[in-house]
């Protein structure tokens, strides 16, 4: 499906996008490595759940479809914040979850125009403690998880996947997901 995300631009923000819908009413992110398995999945999970899912191939405007594996090289060409951007740059949102933002803490004095959820790993040799202490500091009142894992906890495809972060940070999602979105 291609559907006008951002009006004005050269190529009138036209991107593909897997759209999935839940079964009945709705009630309501992209990673650096594009519109990927991982991502596919994630999104089915939330259309089970009861929430209408996009997943943006935010990226086609660089590279058409732009899908990486998890290779040191991959990660290079994808790093981004876009939960974290999006929420403090982007008006009309009800909500915005960021997992693993390696950019946030460059962009602490942006404030947000919704609630924004951010959670990190604890061992992510990534992204330093400093960073989460910089955005806590910034952010008091944005809520911020630290889970005992690695960079990309959350992602069943990739070596540093930590079952138990990932199932207690989906938990939070849903819930943070009911509450600004119903």
């Amino acid at each position: 499906m291609r559907t006008p995300i951002v009006k004005g631009a050269h190529d009138d923000g036209r991107a593909d996008h897997p759209r999935a819908a839940p079964q009945g009413k709705p009630r309501g992110g992209q990673e650096i490595f594009g519109v990927n398995s991982h991502i596919k999945h994630v999104t089915d999970g939330f259309v089970a759940d009861g929430y209408l899912a996009l997943a943006p191939a935010i990226f086609d405007r660089a590279e058409r479809d732009f899908s990486t594996g998890y290779r040191l090289e991959d990660i290079d060409r994808g790093r981004g914040s876009l939960a974290w951007l999006s929420g403090t740059r982007i008006d009309g949102l009800a909500c915005a979850v960021g997992y693993d933002g390696g950019a946030i803490a460059e962009h602490a004095q942006e404030k947000p125009r919704c609630p924004v959820l951010l959670r990190w790993g604890e061992t992510d040799q990534s992204i330093p403690p400093d960073h989460w202490a910089k955005m806590s500091a910034a952010h008091s009142d944005v809520p911020m998880d630290v889970y005992p894992a690695g960079h990309g906890f959350n992602g069943d495809e990739r070596g540093s996947y930590h079952e138990a972060s990932a199932k207690l940070a989906r938990t939070r999602t849903l819930e943070f997901l009911k509450q600004h979105l119903g």
